[in-house]
């Protein structure tokens, strides 16, 4: 709900003000924590308008109602604690409607509605507002659908520009070093020398038909666990250590999962100079792990470019998240985990 939806809604219902809490869902460890962000306010009082840590720090009643599913259907009436405590001038705001967002599958948000008068919620605008919370929950999650498409269709426009310039690349320095294979083969000393020459090219040549083999489509046919073996046999000049359980999973994850190694492992071969490298599948207990490391040289920052926002961009669109660690001379390593959906 943007903003001037909420004032034009304020104002009709002849309120005094009003705020939208969006639900976000933030990693705490293995489990999950539920949070909240302000996302809109109209006609904020100055107790709260001055003081806007009131609004956005610590939790409310309304909130903890939304946490234990007290506010999946219908609107509570409860008494509003930010205003409660809040310090100045609250117009003498005590009370408020929590009116949730909600989408077809679950709440994704609150819209509070305060006013002086307790008898400003009767039951028929408390019907009012659960409808026109059912209306902006929908408008939200079309809008975040929509969000994501876009951010999706940007990543594969760069992914595909990207491959298309490799494939050039690949095209190109594959004749030049194959022509400098032939002029080496040709020429006739005995110049230990000429023989390292070219036994760097060929392997350069290897490696650059290896790299860009890496970025074939993925064939999940025999699921997951198959096709990283597939990956790690075409994987040159590194030593990979595989620990794959034959899980059974949606075709949306093992797209995410195996996509996300591809992207990692393609990423170590280009910058870590590793000798060895690890990937794992395993199932925690409400939980799916994929994690690729490596020996290499590591990094002093977790900030990554395209290839990482890639990797966090797909984990997020299925509901997943990945965690990185890295540090300069100890390696890098990548985490992706997804919700348990097995037995």
């Amino acid at each position: 709900a943007s903003g001037e939806v909420l004032s034009e809604l304020v104002q009709s219902l002849g309120l005094s003000t009003g705020w939208v809490f969006l639900s976000t869902t933030r990693q705490q460890g293995r489990g999950r924590q539920e949070a909240f962000e302000l996302a809109a306010h109209a006609e904020l009082p100055p107790a709260l308008k001055d003081d806007r840590a009131v609004l956005c720090k610590g939790s409310c009643e309304c909130q903890g109602m939304f946490g234990r599913g007290e506010l999946d259907r219908g609107v509570s009436r409860v008494t509003c604690s930010r205003l409660k405590y809040a310090s100045g001038d609250a117009r003498g705001l005590k009370v408020h409607a929590s009116v949730p967002l909600l989408t077809q599958d679950a709440p994704v948000g609150i819209i509070n509605l305060a006013a002086q008068d307790r008898g400003a919620f009767t039951d028929d605008r408390l019907a009012f507002l659960t409808v026109v919370g059912r209306y902006l929950g929908t408008a939200f999650e079309r809008s975040k659908l929509q969000a994501s498409r876009e951010r999706e269709a940007r990543l594969s426009a760069s992914f595909e520009e990207r491959e298309r310039l490799a494939r050039d690349v690949h095209d190109s320095v594959t004749q030049l070093l194959f022509a400098a294979d032939l002029s080496l083969s040709s020429t006739v000393t005995d110049d230990p020398l000429v023989d390292t020459a070219q036994a760097s090219v060929r392997q350069a040549l290897s490696e650059l038909r290896a790299i860009v083999e890496l970025r074939r489509p993925a064939d999940l046919s025999l699921g997951l666990s198959a096709a990283l073996e597939r990956l790690a046999e075409r994987l040159p000049g590194v030593n990979v250590h595989l620990k794959l359980e034959p899980l059974i999973l949606p075709s949306t994850f093992e797209d995410a999962l195996y996509r996300v190694a591809q992207e990692a492992v393609h990423n170590s071969l280009r910058h870590a100079g590793s000798e060895n490298l690890w990937l794992e599948l395993k199932k925690r207990p409400d939980a799916v792990a994929l994690s690729i490391r490596d020996d290499g040289a590591g990094t002093a920052s977790t900030k990554g470019g395209l290839g990482l926002q890639s990797m966090q961009s797909r984990l997020a669109d299925v509901g997943g998240h990945l965690e990185v660690r890295t540090a300069s001379g100890e390696g890098f390593s990548v985490t992706a985990e997804l919700p348990w959906l097995g037995s």
